[in-house]
């Protein structure tokens, strides 16, 4: 592109390339990426959303599947047990770290989860536990 203009004229329109169609994306993504794991491939996207949605969160993308990352030749198909999906920013202190499903009269526990960082000494968001101010917790048994 020539200039920042011409490029925004693209975000949000389709752009084919070698009859792929390609939705254009902002460089700086302005909403908060959630991986789904633990979910079965048999679990339709509508029930997680469903799940979202109960929890006050509305996703602002679809879901999509993650592959598995099989390297060998005719298994590049292969999905995993995750997805992923964009929420709004703001909605990510409402997102649990885990969420009971149902389908087909079968529970499931997914999992969810975020590239934030967060402590595991302290429980605050932003920085990891090496890096953390407050003296290391120890677990006792």
């Amino acid at each position: 592109m020539k200039n920042v203009s011409e490029a925004e004229k693209l975000v949000n329109k389709v752009v084919t390339v070698k009859s792929f169609a390609l939705k254009v994306r902002p460089y700086i993504e302005e909403h908060k990426r959630v991986v789904i794991s633990n979910i079965s491939p048999f679990v339709p996207n509508q029930v997680i959303v469903s799940a979202l949605q109960n929890k006050g969160i509305v996703p602002v993308s679809g879901i999509q599947q993650i592959q598995a990352g099989a390297t060998k030749p005719g298994r590049e198909h292969i999905l995993s047990f995750r997805r992923q999906v964009y929420i709004k920013e703001e909605d990510e202190d409402k997102l649990p770290s885990n969420i009971r499903i149902q389908h087909d009269n079968v529970n499931y526990w997914i999992y969810v989860s975020t590239d934030s960082l967060s402590c595991y000494n302290c429980q605050q968001k932003g920085y990891a536990a090496r890096q953390c101010p407050e003296p290391k917790k120890i677990n006792e048994f």
